[in-house]
């Protein structure tokens, strides 16, 4: 969907616009949209003589004045929702980025903005803490059910193999072992789902 005249930055720009000065400064220091490194509510609160949690009010009520942005939200949402949707509403933050990079085949397109973006938009959760996956973001009416499943049958293929094995080599396994409940589990389902595991390396 992505073409190259699209930029997630011009966009991010754009959209924070909506935004008074030091909301703005706010967020794009929170998410380090421009420094590339998140900084913490206490820095960002000591600068304006705040408390950290009136860092976090602003911050909360700013992502609130987003999202009555759609115009400006809507393909960067259209792109995110289609790869939540390909890959099974589970996704390792790092390969949420890279696929997003890809899809909008821009270099201006940074960790910060994607994990803003997610951070900002309805309905995707940041899961922190699961006891089969590392913390990953969550589509949760996207999600697949299988996730568990999935990682479940791995652990035993690879178990059972006692050596490392192909992408493929697994995937054909997981299919064997958990039968029914995967086999119509698109590939790129089982394979995010992997990376997200906290067991399968």
């Amino acid at each position: 969907m992505a073409e190259n005249s699209f930029s997630i930055q011009e966009a991010t720009e754009a959209l924070l616009k909506a935004l008074d000065e030091r909301s703005r400064d706010v967020v794009t220091r929170r998410y380090g949209l421009s420094s590339g490194t998140e900084e913490t509510l206490e820095s960002i609160g000591r600068e304006y003589g705040i408390t950290r949690e009136r860092v976090r009010q602003i911050q909360s009520q700013a992502k609130k004045a987003l999202l009555e942005r759609d115009e400006l939200l809507r393909e960067v949402a259209m792109c995110l929702e289609g790869i939540f949707a390909k890959h099974g509403g589970l996704l390792a933050e790092q390969h949420a980025v890279k696929l997003a990079e890809d899809d909008f085949s821009r270099h201006d397109t940074t960790p910060a903005h994607v994990v803003f973006y997610l951070d900002v938009l309805n309905p995707y959760r940041f899961v922190s803490r699961d006891t089969h996956f590392d913390p990953h973001w969550l589509h949760p009416e996207g999600a697949s059910q299988h996730g568990r499943a999935i990682v479940e049958a791995a652990q035993e293929v690879l178990k059972a193999a006692g050596h490392p094995m192909s992408e493929e080599e697994l995937i054909t396994g997981i299919r064997q072992q958990a039968g029914d409940l995967v086999a119509d589990v698109p590939t790129e389902h089982v394979i995010a789902h992997l990376l997200a595991s906290k067991t399968v390396d």
